[in-house]
Formats: C-alpha cells, structure tokens, sequence
C-alpha cells in the first residue's frame, strides 16, 4: 500500500509541474485583447489592453485605423502621436487637442482618456480600432463591442413595426451597414435581396418568404436602417 501511495505522490507533483510549465508558457506568449468597450469619455481611469511581450515593448509602433466610409474613404479621423514612452490621440479637425493616451505599464498596454478630452471631438474614437506593430506581427483592437437588439416578433397584421436600437456614440450615416443576419421560426426557404443582406442606411433589405403551399401569395418584409441625430431605429 505504501509503495502505491507513493507512486501516486510522485504522479501528482509531476502533474503539478507540469500545469506550471504551460501557464509560465501561456503567459510568456501575452496577447492583446481583441474586443473591448471604451469607458465613457468623462472616465480616466486607465483601461487595460492586454499584453505583448517584454521584449517587443521598446519596438512596439501605435496606430489608430479609422473607420471607413461605404467607399472605403476615411471621412475624418484620429492617429496617434509618439510623444516619450507614450502616444496621444488627437483627431485631424484639432490636432492640438490631446484626447487621450495610450501607453505601456511595464508589458501591459493601457488606454486612458484625457482630463478635459471634448466629446465633439473624442466621440467617434471607440467607432475606430488600435493597431499595435510589433516582432514582425500587427495585432488590432476593436474599441466597440458588437451591440445586439433583442430580437422582436413580427407582427404581420400590422403594416410596419418600428424598432429603436440604443447605441452611444453612434457613427457617422455614411460608415454604417445594415446587415440582416436570418429570420427564425420560419421553416421554408428565405431569400434575400440584395443577396448580401447588407444594404446602407434608408436602403432596405428584403427578406421573401416562400409560400406553404404554391396557391398562397409570398411574404416580402423589408427592412430599413434609419438614423435621425444620434438615434438609430429599423422600419420593418
């Protein structure tokens, strides 16, 4: 029994060295985060961005990509300016406005808004994504995390259904896509025009659904991205 018992032992420190040999080698690889959600523009507190490795910190190059418009042009945008150890984000319509900061803490990449950083100005940022360059390699940050309406049953005895979508900082009409995804509940073929299911915003997207039975009349629902101010809303 006690040689059993031992062996056991010795099974369990080995498997315990083992688990500490992948975490040290999980957290020598570091790595970005891929989606985060900037504070609101009146909060300061540093957000972290994830790691790169210790090594490539002193090489790391900063970048802001802009969001496009539907032909691909960057109507207005922000970069980033080396300034020391750190890079300020200014936006092309001020470029001596300092919006906010992004730096290293050691190998941990920190976002931070700047004290007196003007939403006019600043509130189109989180539409946009950080580049980070670094060992051959390009890693990007989204700073919006996707945003998803509930879905809404359809009222089919009723001519059009509006839908309000809550979305802060909302970016410019010519930079936003409405893509229809599917419809569910529905258990005979759906086509779509365009075929792509995106169309721009007051542009809509028809989904067709075939008939039961080849007496009855196919259904057409459309579907419309509108924007009114800062207010986003779907016409179906």
């Amino acid at each position: 029994m006690a040689s059993v018992a031992g062996m056991v032992v010795r099974r369990t420190v080995w498997l315990a060295a083992l688990g500490f040999a992948l975490v040290a080698c999980r957290s020598a690889q570091a790595e970005l985060i891929k989606v985060v959600d900037l504070p609101k523009i009146t909060d300061a507190t540093p957000l972290e961005l994830g790691t790169v490795p210790e090594a490539n910190v002193a090489g790391c190059v900063i970048t802001i990509v802009n969001a496009q418009s539907q032909t691909n042009m960057v109507v207005s945008g922000y970069r980033c300016v080396r300034e020391g150890d750190a890079w300020i984000v200014k936006s092309d319509k001020a470029s001596s406005t300092a919006l906010a900061v992004v730096r290293f803490d050691k190998n941990r990449l920190l976002f931070q808004w700047s004290a007196d950083a003007p939403r006019a100005l600043a509130d189109g940022l989180r539409n946009c994504l950080i580049s980070a360059q670094y060992d051959k390699s390009t890693e990007t940050i989204a700073l919006r995390k996707p945003v998803q309406a509930p879905g809404k049953p359809l009222d089919l005895t009723r001519e059009s259904d509006l839908v309000t979508l809550e979305l802060e900082d909302v970016p410019d009409q010519e930079k936003l896509t409405l893509e229809l995804v599917g419809i569910s509940g529905y258990d005979r073929t759906v086509r779509f025009m365009p075929e792509n299911r995106r169309a721009q915003v007051k542009q809509p997207v028809m989904a067709i659904l075939n008939p039961v039975e080849t007496s009855s009349l196919s259904i057409q629902i459309k579907t419309t991205l509108n924007k009114l101010g800062p207010t986003l809303s779907l016409e179906v």
